[in-house]
């Protein structure tokens, strides 16, 4: 499908054919037809959304994360009535949970272990915007300032192409058109699903096929079932990756090599997850209100005789999403769980103790 171009923090995101804003339609009080709200611009480092943000920690382009598969901008993103409509007090709780997010990737093409997102108007691969009954495919980047091309397969582009369907058709499966259909989806939104409700199951089985589908198409994906969202939920999720520099055939999803099953529970901006054996990852972000934040990554792997090692990541990203600073550091244990060794990558090991201690570098230690 030809290369796509990338998309980096600070990429502006438009409506299609609404020029610089989404035209688009909600739930209305009082009951309304045709397009009702305007959703404007926003970057895909859009601070409220923090929670469903996918971005690159270690590869940039012109010193910005990239953004990644399944990337969303998140919640609050700003409506407003459209003219002649009158104020619409169901934006209380539709502002809340907005949504609008990448459909494609590049799975050949990976970032930090994930595919790349793309979106790139000439070869379609248009953003979902939230709207009801369904969503819609309309959305697109402002990538002007990033000439960074990734390449696409045609499966990849395949395999986008019946996420949107899919997410479209069961949106209307569940949709009654009216505000107790958006309250439902509001309380399922808060991790409260009604699962002896058809919706809840029409909803979770479509989820499994768009996984398996995505699996079959290009090599990898991952087949989820859960109930609440990024920021209040519990995951299982069966995944699949393509060995690296390996094509893609429909055979090997029949191989065991590739495959794992893992869990993830978030609250607020915490998220804990790991592979049900020896892996864990836990994973705190703080916002500031001027949309800076910094991000602590700790990743654990325990050893079948009982040591295990640590490594933490903090970054730090100013208000226009550019990294301002990184820091690795490795621990070790042993199988009693005492420190016996404590390295940064970058020589520092600033706010985690004193880089002299015996206790941080052990004697015939040194920091990396």
């Amino acid at each position: 499908m030809g290369n796509q171009l990338v998309s980096t923090t600070q990429t502006l995101t438009i409506g299609i054919p609404a020029v610089a804003v989404y035209l688009t339609r909600h739930a209305f009080t009082p009951p309304a037809t045709g397009p009702t709200h305007i959703e404007m611009c926003t970057p895909a480092h859009w601070p409220p959304g923090v929670g469903s943000h996918k971005f690159t920690g270690t590869v940039f382009h012109q010193g910005l994360p990239i953004v990644k598969d399944g990337h969303d901008h998140g919640q609050l993103i700003p409506h407003w009535n459209v003219s002649p409509w009158p104020p619409n007090p169901l934006l209380l709780l539709i502002i809340p949970f907005s949504s609008r997010k990448v459909m494609f990737g590049a799975s050949t093409v990976k970032m930090n272990g994930d595919p790349t997102g793309c979106n790139n108007f000439w070869v379609p691969t248009p953003m979902m915007a939230c709207a009801q009954p369904c969503g819609f495919p309309i959305g697109y980047g402002i990538n002007q300032w990033h000439t960074c091309l990734v390449g696409m397969t045609l499966g990849d582009w395949l395999a986008g192409a019946f996420t949107i369907a899919a997410t479209m058709l069961v949106d209307c499966l569940t949709d009654d058109g009216g505000p107790a259909s958006y309250a439902d989806e509001i309380m399922g939104a808060l991790g409260v699903p009604k699962v002896w409700d058809k919706d809840f199951w029409i909803k979770q089985g479509v989820g499994a096929l768009t996984g398996a589908v995505k699996i079959a198409l290009t090599g990898e994906g991952s087949i989820e079932f859960g109930v609440g969202t990024d920021k209040a939920g519990l995951k299982i999720a069966v995944k699949r990756k393509r060995k690296p520099g390996k094509e893609h055939s429909f055979t090997d999803i029949f191989d065991s090599d590739g495959w794992e099953v893992e869990h993830e529970e978030s609250l607020a901006n915490d998220k804990t997850g790991g592979n049900f054996d020896d892996e864990t990852t836990e994973t705190n972000t703080d916002w500031g209100i001027d949309g800076t934040s910094t991000t602590e990554e700790k990743k654990t792997k325990t050893y079948p005789d009982g040591s295990k090692t640590e490594t933490i990541t903090e970054t730090e990203i100013d208000a226009y999403g550019r990294q301002k600073s990184r820091t690795v550091y490795e621990n070790k244990y042993d199988k009693n769980g005492e420190l016996i060794e404590s390295k940064s990558s970058f020589g520092e090991v600033d706010g985690k103790g004193d880089p002299n201690s015996d206790a941080m570098n052990p004697k015939g230690d040194k920091p990396l």
